[in-house]
């Protein structure tokens, strides 16, 4: 009987001992995991930051192509042509993608030797306050597939992923309303009426 209260209190102190050492694992594991995370988030950079709602305008050029747009009530209007119809959920998805710009690399060399001297795009954003902030791409590096990017807020020079200047190839187009099936019938109906009239 002794022998047996003696076998269980040794298993009880071996139990004890396992998860105490268990827990003190866990313990340390998730104390690194989470030292890691704040090293990793450290390292990353705010390169914009606006509400959406502060803008009033906006332009952009990449290539050969220049878009303009500005807001007049509620409604955006293409500044070059204000008969489009602009839809404003695509131009508030679009300016999501620059809002708040986020990189893991802050360059502190010449802006010159990263192309933006002779930048292959640029964004200008003009916000309610009068404020305005000029966004430039620069070349596109093939190795870590970013460009480089800076902003007029800061002598800085970041990294940015490429679907990010990607948007700045949209041409006016993606930001027009879309035609319906409905609004296609209305329109053919029209045209139809205008013939009959016109005979």
């Amino acid at each position: 009987m002794e022998k047996s209260r003696k076998q269980i209190l040794t298993a009880m102190i071996a139990l004890v001992a396992i998860l105490a050492c268990y827990f003190g694992v866990k313990e340390y594991s998730e104390s690194v995991s989470k030292k890691q995370e704040e090293e990793e988030a450290a390292k990353i950079k705010q390169v914009t930051s606006f509400e959406i709602a502060d803008v009033t305008a906006f332009s952009y050029s990449s290539a050969d192509l220049e878009v303009s747009f500005e807001l007049e009530g509620e409604t955006w209007k293409c500044v070059t042509d204000e008969t489009l119809e602009i839809d404003t959920e695509k131009i508030e998805s679009f300016l999501e993608n620059f809002n708040a710009i986020e990189s893991e690399n802050e360059l502190t060399d010449s802006a010159e030797e990263f192309g933006l001297e002779t930048p292959n795009a640029s964004i200008t954003f003009v916000f309610a306050e009068g404020e305005s902030l000029t966004c430039t791409v620069g070349d596109y590096n093939d190795v870590l597939s970013v460009y480089y990017f800076t902003t007029d807020a800061s002598d800085a020079v970041y990294t940015v992923d490429g679907t990010v200047v990607s948007k700045l190839s949209n041409t006016v187009e993606n930001f027009v309303v879309e035609e319906t099936e409905e609004d296609e019938e209305e329109s053919s109906e029209e045209e139809t009426d205008t013939v009959d009239i016109a005979e």
